[in-house]
């Protein structure tokens, strides 16, 4: 008959009526409690534990595993970059990504992956390589390093790079000038992409597709092996 609750103000709230996310953690609790009085060694399996949260308290929730992993084996199951993230470069955890099709399932330690930029891991590359989800942070992030890498700031002086690397230019991109004049140019994708990004106020071209968002990614991340 016992039940726990949280009094906010005079307004006394039962955890089931919290929320999922605080439901599950309550329970993840008092189970873990629970079983270590039983002073035998614990297992903790949890599949998806970011589900219903806020990633603020994500975030707070991978600390708290962490700390018991010292003491317990946890495995578990995420869907969440904010779980992956704040697991990255932790003692004594193992990131392992797994990628399926129809014969076989394939569990790589991604870590060695996420070494793309002096700064990594950006969320961007977790949601790439973790998750084969391409972004516009992601494209953005290496467009302005092969920028900088090859000291190609203007648009000419990049376009030049991509051309003489065998990159072709398929795109028309649509310029508009002061004197609202339009002013087409041949672009490769990369860069195409890149001035939608920067240049959401024109609406003289074609939205691109998800698909040319990644394949322009792959390109990218060729030239820079």
């Amino acid at each position: 008959s016992a039940f726990l609750s949280r009094k906010i103000g005079t307004l006394d709230l039962s955890a089931s009526g919290l929320g999922s996310g605080v439901e599950m953690i309550i329970s993840l609790l008092f189970l873990e409690t629970l079983a270590s009085l039983s002073k035998e060694q614990i297992i903790i399996l949890i599949d998806e534990p970011e589900l219903h949260l806020h990633p603020q308290l994500q975030e707070e929730f991978v600390q708290y595993l962490h700390s018991l992993s010292s003491e317990k084996q946890i495995i578990l199951s995420t869907h969440s970059p904010f779980f992956y993230k704040n697991c990255i470069g932790k003692q004594n955890i193992e990131l392992l990504v797994t990628t399926c099709d129809d014969e076989k399932c394939i569990i790589d330690n991604t870590t060695v992956s996420l070494q793309t930029f002096p700064w990594s891991p950006s969320w961007g590359e977790i949601n790439y390589f973790a998750y084969n989800l391409p972004t516009i942070e992601f494209h953005n992030e290496l467009y302005g390093y092969l920028q900088e890498k090859n000291s190609a700031y203007s648009q000419q002086d990049i376009e030049k790079y991509f051309t003489d690397n065998n990159i072709p230019k398929t795109k028309t991109w649509i310029r508009v000038n002061r004197n609202d004049s339009q002013q087409p140019e041949k672009v490769t994708l990369m860069t195409y992409i890149r001035n939608h990004i920067h240049h959401p106020e024109n609406s003289n071209n074609p939205q691109f597709t998800q698909e040319e968002l990644k394949s322009s990614i792959e390109v990218m991340l060729e030239l820079l092996k």
